[in-house]
């Protein structure tokens, strides 16, 4: 059978370029500058790829925040991140701190939570929307509690978490488990 899967498609080129530096030099002279966004969540083998084609000319940029890396465990390696000022000494690291998305007690929450990590790039994250809405830990026990949180709008394909609870005074996280991510999967499937 003349296939590949996914991992083929990063193994593949790499072997290529290693047995064939001619190749991949016509490659690195076609992809003279490279932007790959999404840079926490990239595997050795994907940062090697990126590596190997931007080598001849040095013109890379990466785009990603460190802290939010969720794709460990496909291989994602929030290292790559990280170190990318280690391998380009000569690169320059602009920190966003400003969200437009979120709201000042959702950012004070997740500035919170990731304080104490000493495996990231240090920043604070500020919000310019404003709201006395607090974050809530919604726990559920039961699948049919769970569903009660999700509003799914009508001839939507969006998904929004319910993310307060009336009367709630302190600062809490929503959190999804597997076992309801998985339930949200077969409501959606179903509806």
């Amino acid at each position: 059978m003349n296939a590949l899967d996914f991992d083929d498609l990063l193994t593949l080129p790499v072997r290529l370029f290693k047995e064939n530096p001619d190749i991949l030099k016509v490659y690195q002279n076609r992809f003279r500058y490279i932007l790959v966004d999404e840079y926490q969540d990239t595997n050795q083998l994907q940062n090697e790829l990126v590596e190997m084609l931007s080598a001849q000319h040095g013109n890379l940029m990466v785009v990603g925040d460190d802290a939010q890396s969720i794709y460990s465990w496909r291989g994602a390696c929030f290292k790559n991140i990280l170190e990318f000022t280690e391998r380009h000494p000569g690169a320059k690291k602009y920190l966003i701190e400003k969200n437009y998305r979120s709201t000042s007690p959702i950012l004070e929450t997740a500035n919170a939570s990731i304080a104490n990590n000493i495996h990231q790039y240090q920043k604070t994250l500020q919000a310019v929307r404003t709201s006395d809405t607090m974050p809530a830990l919604v726990s559920c026990a039961l699948n049919s509690s769970f569903l009660r949180f999700l509003k799914v709008p009508c001839g939507s394909l969006s998904l929004r978490l319910l993310m307060s609870l009336p009367s709630s005074s302190e600062t809490r996280i929503s959190t999804l488990n597997s076992r309801n991510s998985l339930l949200l999967t077969a409501f959606l499937t179903a509806n």
